[in-house]
Order: structure tokens, then sequence, then C-alpha cells
């Protein structure tokens, strides 16, 4: 293991990144005390898809009910000349 402060990590990012290659952790130090591991990926590491539906199932993110549509809808043509209010209250009235 290795131990970084967070200027010494930043300084030396890279050099760091490539001990955790090597399969060496490396613990951060902030204040004299640790904030975080950076440590090397694991073969048994989720994917993405696999994170995101652990963490649905764990109640700490939601999942949209639908797809959303990769076009969205053309914009609005108002016919009025009078203001944005006026415009709006046309399209509730008469609909798209």
């Amino acid at each position: 293991m290795k131990k970084a402060s967070m200027s010494q990590l930043k300084n030396s990012l890279s050099s760091f990144l490539n001990l955790v290659r090597e399969v060496i952790r490396v613990a951060v130090y902030d204040k004299g005390g640790i904030v975080a591991w950076i440590v090397p990926p694991t073969k048994d590491s989720l994917s993405v898809k696999e994170r995101i539906a652990a963490l649905n199932r764990a109640g700490l993110v939601e999942l949209p009910l639908a797809k959303i549509p990769k076009k969205l809808p053309k914009p609005v043509k108002t016919h009025s000349k009078g203001s944005v209010v006026q415009a709006l209250l046309d399209e509730r009235r008469h609909g798209r």
C-alpha cells in the first residue's frame, strides 16, 4: 500500500496510477485522515448496467418508466402577433 496526500496525488497522478496498474493500492489522505482509496479494478467488477440495476434494487436511483424519444417534437408555431403569454393561452385553448 502506498500513501499520498491530496496535493501529492494532484501533482503526480500519472505515477500513482502506474502504481495502481501494478496492483498497488493507494490511500489518499487529507488533513490526517483517509478520504479515498485508489484500487485496481477486480475481475468481478460490475458493468455500468449491472451497477445501475444494483442501485435501483437498493432504492438509491429510480429508473425511467419509458424510453426517452430520440426525436423531440417540433416547436409550436404561433400565429398570433401578441405576447408569448397570449400565444400560450391560445395553445391551451386550441391544443397543438
